[in-house]
């Protein structure tokens, strides 16, 4: 693509489902083998290319801003104050500051080095969201229907009982959509509060215009999601076996 590309990574979480070990720590700065979340979170957004890292942290924001800096004093680090509140407004926090192509995640997934490169050559002009067809989804997973080609999201939700895909955590646009993603962060924040999370934009999106979110696929490639606590023993075992997939 031609225009420039800014990495959004969301991380402003308090981690409260990992207990003890997030009373005093970001989520953002649970370690993995020996490195915290933020730095997997940027190290892939470094090998899909980049042009700008934006890190926007909340709770416990200090600690976090000190290891943001220490990594790369380039990457641009904003509070939201309002932490406890749904992810959207984490988002919300900096999207005056988006005027170009932004790929969005959260710091809280751990992807294989070589999702970098799939998610990269996926990249059109139009709003993505990632999705993989090859896991077994549970409750607390985001679930997507799709239309009947399989080419656009109808549905995404952690409710969903009729789905044939799941969302990975990350969500691209274009520039030429920019104008219409921030007006659907409005619509959002209007219709569910408080608790507004960044995939109902997406399904905003979707119920304006059936054709609005393309299906992106990372299947073939693990990756790991951290929410509770045997999730993250699940990903230092993982990790430790395979860095270099990871690393």
């Amino acid at each position: 693509m031609q225009e420039k590309l800014t990495g959004i990574i969301l991380a402003a979480g308090m981690g409260t489902r990992l207990g003890d070990l997030t009373k005093a720590m970001p989520k953002a700065l649970i370690e993995v083998d020996g490195e915290p979340l933020i730095v997997y979170a940027i190290n892939f957004l470094k090998r899909i290319g980049v042009d700008k890292i934006i890190v926007v942290g909340g709770f416990h924001f200090d600690d976090l801003k000190k290891i943001v800096n220490s990594i790369d004093s380039k990457i641009e680090i904003y509070q939201n104050k309002n932490y406890q509140q749904g992810n959207l407004y984490t988002l919300d926090t900096v999207l005056d500051k988006i005027d170009n192509n932004f790929l969005l995640m959260n710091v809280d997934h751990i992807y294989h080095k070589e999702i970098a490169a799939k998610v990269k050559d996926q990249l059109t002009n139009s709003i993505i969201a990632f999705t993989d067809h090859d896991r077994k989804l549970g409750d607390d997973d985001m679930k997507v229907l799709t239309d009947s080609n399989k080419k656009y999201v109808s549905q995404i939700s952690k409710k969903l009982t009729d789905y044939n895909l799941g969302y990975v955590g990350m969500t691209f646009c274009s520039l030429d959509f920019l104008v219409k993603y921030k007006q659907a962060v409005e619509d959002a924040k209007i219709k569910y509060s408080d608790q507004a999370v960044v995939e109902n934009v997406l399904q905003i999106l979707s119920d304006n215009n059936s054709k609005n979110v393309l299906v992106g696929d990372i299947s073939g490639y693990k990756w790991l999601e951290i929410d509770f606590p045997e999730e993250l023993d699940q990903a230092k075992h993982e990790v430790s076996l395979s860095k270099y997939l990871y690393k």
